[in-house]
């Protein structure tokens, strides 16, 4: 599933995470009174002002997108890969291409511990 289908379900658990930090971030607008005591809570007071990593030159920005989709995913939730698109893509590889199978069962099997030390 897509981070985009997750959001567009309204009882989705990312949804209604992301609507309740949402609802803080704007009630923290500049000038607000509480907008200091927002900021604490969310931790949103500790992030430098400035780009930490410069970009790479050349860097895909949907590829980018999708590390950080699923970097997001292992943070908010369990995620088992047998759900992810790319479990599915890896099927359909494996189909076409049967010598491609032990590699990707050695990424998936480190996807999964990588995701169950999160």
């Amino acid at each position: 599933m897509s981070l985009t289908s997750e959001l567009a379900k309204p009882n989705s658990p990312i949804t209604q995470y992301l609507r309740f930090v949402g609802a803080i971030v704007a009630d923290a607008g500049r000038g607000a009174p509480w907008a200091a005591a927002c900021k604490r809570l969310l931790d949103l007071d500790s992030i430098p002002t400035e780009v930490a990593v410069a970009p790479m030159p050349g860097a895909n920005p949907a590829m980018v997108g999708s590390a950080f989709d699923y970097r997001l995913r292992y943070h908010l939730a369990p995620c088992e890969t047998e759900d992810l698109v790319a479990w599915q893509g890896a099927l359909g590889l494996t189909a076409m291409r049967p010598q491609t199978q032990p590699e990707l069962a050695r990424f998936f099997s480190n996807l999964n511990r990588l995701a169950e030390s999160l």
